[in-house]
């Protein structure tokens, strides 16, 4: 008999622990856990649907949905973020969205959302002189932040993608209000949004 609390979390509106109660269902007992699947409305059904198939097949691709739990304990893990507590992790997750890109894929400026930050979740994203000189590299845990509006004075800038890539994409109002009293992780944020120092 499956703890009915599991059950239960997968109708909680909480999404990170209605995903954490999926994949836990999900790793049980897959038929099972479709059968209270279908109890959910439409679109929470696709979501838990879509991050299961991704589950399955992750192997593969990165570029896939992943859990929020996966989100958190790869920024507590692997980012400048790691510093923040899991409340404010859980809340950062929240109101992220990522964004995928192909190997070799050549992103515009105009393509980067000057009103949010950026986290390499997997991939590369170099930077780029216009006689292609390598100026800066983010690698998985990077934290991009003002580097994406370079101002032309610099000359011609390109972005450049290597291997399958994913970015995690944060809004950045909401960000900063979270993060107002993590006195740490500010320093080493507007370390990290430095433009001439990454630009040396």
């Amino acid at each position: 008999i499956y703890d009915m609390e599991l059950i239960a979390n997968l109708f909680n509106p909480d999404m990170l622990l209605s995903e954490m109660a999926a994949w836990a269902l999900h790793e049980i007992d897959e038929a099972f856990y479709e059968k209270h699947l279908m109890r959910l409305e439409p679109d929470e059904q696709n979501h838990l649907q879509n991050l299961m198939v991704a589950k399955k097949y992750g192997n593969h691709s990165e570029l896939r949905p992943h859990a929020k739990f996966e989100l958190i304990n790869f920024l507590k893990t692997n980012s400048i973020l790691a510093d923040l507590p899991s409340h404010i992790l859980a809340s950062v997750v929240d109101d992220m969205s990522e964004v995928y890109m192909e190997d070799k894929a050549l992103p515009a400026l105009q393509e980067w959302d000057r009103d949010s930050f950026y986290v390499v979740y997997h991939g590369l994203l170099d930077i780029k002189a216009e006689d292609g000189t390598l100026l800066d590299q983010f690698a998985a845990g990077d934290f991009i932040g003002e580097q994406i509006n370079i101002d032309f004075t610099y000359g011609k800038i390109s972005f450049e993608i290597v291997g399958d890539t994913v970015f995690l994409k944060i809004p950045k109002n909401k960000f900063l209000d979270l993060i107002t009293n993590e006195y740490d992780v500010t320093l080493k944020l507007l370390d990290s949004i430095g433009v001439e120092k990454e630009l040396q």
